[in-house]
């Protein structure tokens, strides 16, 4: 796992929002945790929405009978598939679809919680904060992945769990938190 900063921001109110803001912004520094102190969880996701567009995801961590982990490369990182819950859709509903739509892999059911992920992007010029519902999950399939490529998905696999803790350590650092999240549930 990456030892990425911790950044701890005293203050309440829309100062230290701002501070926070900075920071998230700041392409020379990569954050792993952002700690606002003196501010509930509810506050600061709230002021937070007002400074970015707020979008909610849902995907997962999907493992086959094989005892391989279904992993995406999309713009040149190892990603886990996941997409955007549409409007009356479950979240585990949404995770299902999406998986399915971007590696053409079905599950089975249920799909059991595994974490969140909040992290936040810059796109065409439009900051964006997304949180992330991640699921585990099982799939009978052990056969090739297809890769949506309407997505900007260069490859689906199947890999190891060496292979794939590898690869998802080295991604994107909520991706990483997924994995971690991982490990620990099956540690429990």
């Amino acid at each position: 796992m990456r030892n990425l900063p911790l950044h701890v921001l005293s203050g309440k109110g829309q100062q230290t929002i701002v501070e926070a803001i900075k920071l998230l912004e700041n392409e020379k520094v990569e954050h792993s945790h952002l700690y606002l102190n003196e501010i509930s969880f509810d506050e600061g996701i709230a002021q937070l929405k007002t400074h970015f567009k707020y979008i909610r995801a849902a995907g997962g961590l999907i493992r086959n009978h094989d005892g391989n982990y279904l992993l995406i490369h999309r713009l040149g990182q190892w990603d886990l598939p996941k997409g955007k819950i549409e409007a009356g859709e479950s979240d585990e509903l949404a995770a299902e679809r999406e998986i399915a739509e971007e590696t053409g892999i079905s599950l089975e059911k249920p799909l059991r919680f595994l974490c969140s992920t909040w992290h936040t992007y810059t796109q065409k010029g439009k900051a964006y904060l997304k949180e992330t519902i991640w699921f585990s999950g099982y799939s009978k399939q052990n056969s090739q992945p297809i890769a949506q490529q309407e997505e900007h998905i260069e490859s689906a696999i199947w890999c190891k769990a060496d292979e794939a803790g590898e690869k998802l350590c080295n991604s994107y650092p909520s991706i990483a938190d997924v994995w971690e999240a991982w490990k620990v549930s099956v540690h429990n």
